[in-house]
């Protein structure tokens, strides 16, 4: 048996439909992202120069339209070329055939499996880097953090699972997962208390052995706010959240960090919230500052390093076009290419 480091890419593609109107085809298209898919072994292995391939996916409840069936085609791909596997189909509960059943109401899972012959090309594959992403609190919607991120990883290596508004922390978020990214505050939405919380001290534990043992944690915004002071999200990446005052212009500044989200120069003005952080700068590396005339210097990008991972952290931004210009597109892909480092 050998092993060797494969890209799977795992494609979804709709085929037929027996619809009166096109408004179905049109809702789960552009509802896609929500199933999940897991491929293993991630490390694909060759057995009798043959490459294995299992694909466990589940999709959502109310995703799945009763008269659909969907084509799903697992693709190998790597330097210079690619090979599709088999294909394999589920159906909607109103489709006569004998494919996979995936109810609307209740959702459901599927498994798949099969093998292709091994070719000497595969062995200069490309990793996947896994992405478990937690958007949306009481004063930020999930959505536009969501469009920025899909924009940033747009063509890259990357399997993203997205959760959005979850109520409480749940450990299996963090499996299979290479870059866990937290843009949510600590505190129950509606709460008037900050300490009822949707993460209790075990799930902060969770994540801190998460990058103890070399994942990449990146708090994103509302991911740096009201968490437990003395827990361990906190001590992880070395400061604490004072608030910030309403959105007013300030500049953004920096000399280029080598290996950082920001490795280039930076000067630019912007406007929108500036979070005033504490930061311990002793073991924190600062590759992005904010200069505002209300509040003085403040840390917006920096990170820090925990056990065999790291944590990184960017206090911006509140507003959509904030969050889709260039400088923070650019310090997203940036964040995503080095969590495989």
């Amino acid at each position: 048996m050998k092993k060797f480091n494969f890209k799977p890419l795992v494609v979804v593609a709709l085929i037929a439909f027996v619809l009166s109107g096109f408004t179905g085809l049109q809702k789960m298209k552009k509802s896609a992202s929500q199933i999940q898919f897991k491929v293993t072994p991630e490390l694909l292995e060759t057995h009798a120069e043959e490459v294995d391939v299992a694909v466990d996916g589940r999709f959502p409840a109310k995703y799945f339209n009763k008269k659909a069936t969907l084509e799903i085609t697992p693709i190998l791909k790597y330097e210079g070329g690619e090979t599709k596997l088999a294909p394999g189909s589920v159906q909607g509960e109103k489709v006569e055939a004998n494919n996979r059943v995936i109810s609307y109401n209740s959702g459901g899972s599927f498994s798949y499996n099969d093998d292709t012959d091994f070719s000497k090309e595969m062995r200069q594959s490309e990793l996947v880097v896994h992405i478990k992403a937690i958007y949306g609190d009481f004063y930020h919607a999930a959505a536009p953090y969501s469009q920025a991120l899909k924009k940033a990883v747009q063509g890259k290596s990357v399997m993203l699972t997205e959760e959005f508004y979850p109520s409480e922390f749940n450990s299996a978020m963090l499996e299979a997962c290479d870059l866990f990214i937290l843009c949510k505050e600590g505190v129950v939405p509606g709460s008037s208390e900050l300490s009822v919380r949707w993460m209790d001290s075990e799930g902060e534990l969770a994540i801190e052995n998460f990058v103890q043992e070399g994942g990449t944690l990146f708090l994103w915004h509302s991911g740096l706010a009201s968490y437990d002071a003395e827990g361990p999200i906190h001590a992880m990446y070395g400061g604490h959240f004072h608030g910030h005052p309403a959105q007013h212009a300030f500049e953004l500044v920096s000399e280029g960090v080598e290996d950082s989200p920001c490795p280039e120069a930076v000067s630019l003005t912007m406007t929108d919230e500036l979070y005033t952080m504490a930061v311990e700068l002793d073991d924190s590396e600062i590759w992005l500052k904010g200069h505002s005339p209300k509040n003085g210097i403040q840390p917006v990008g920096w990170t820090k390093r925990h056990g065999k991972g790291k944590v990184i952290c960017y206090t911006l931004a509140h507003e959509r076009p904030n969050l889709m210009c260039n400088l923070t597109q650019s310090i997203l892909k940036n964040i995503v290419a080095s969590a495989k480092k």
